[in-house]
């Protein structure tokens, strides 16, 4: 008599759920791979500042829920002032989205050392800014006022 295999339980192998990054982490991984590629040397310097400006739009947008994508430069400063952003960095954002208008708009031509500072000032920007509180109407009052 043949003996009948035992029945062994099928395994089913269940996907783990991967958390999407942070726009903390997002956005530091997206500084790194335009300074890993030097982006500004293989294209043009137009495009370079454009990315410069969507990384910070967009780190702006889903780290302190503003329109960031949706608004100008003079718009989004206006808003970063309604948020827990940091005060002392409003000024530093905004010089990085006036230098990414200037080149995206205005066709100005940075120098090789001012492509790189602009990763490193967006970097540290975002990197200062990180920590800082999620704004609630109630922190805004009492600490804006």
């Amino acid at each position: 008599m043949a003996k009948r295999p035992k029945h062994t339980p099928a395994v089913l192998s269940v996907p783990s759920a991967t958390q999407a990054p942070s726009p903390y982490e997002h956005a530091l991984k997206e500084l790194d791979e335009l300074k890993r590629t030097k982006a500004w040397q293989h294209g043009p310097v137009k495009e370079y500042y454009a990315k410069l400006s969507l990384i910070l739009r967009e780190y702006l947008e889903h780290r302190f829920h503003i329109p960031a994508l949706e608004s100008t430069t003079g718009e989004t400063g206006q808003l970063l002032q309604t948020v827990l952003f940091p005060a002392d960095l409003i000024p530093q954002a905004m010089q990085v989205l006036a230098m990414t208008d200037l080149v995206k708009y205005a066709q100005s031509q940075p120098t090789e050392h001012t492509h790189e500072k602009a990763i490193a000032d967006l970097r540290q920007l975002i990197v200062k800014s990180h920590n800082t509180a999620q704004a609630t109407p109630e922190t805004i009052q009492n600490t804006r006022t």
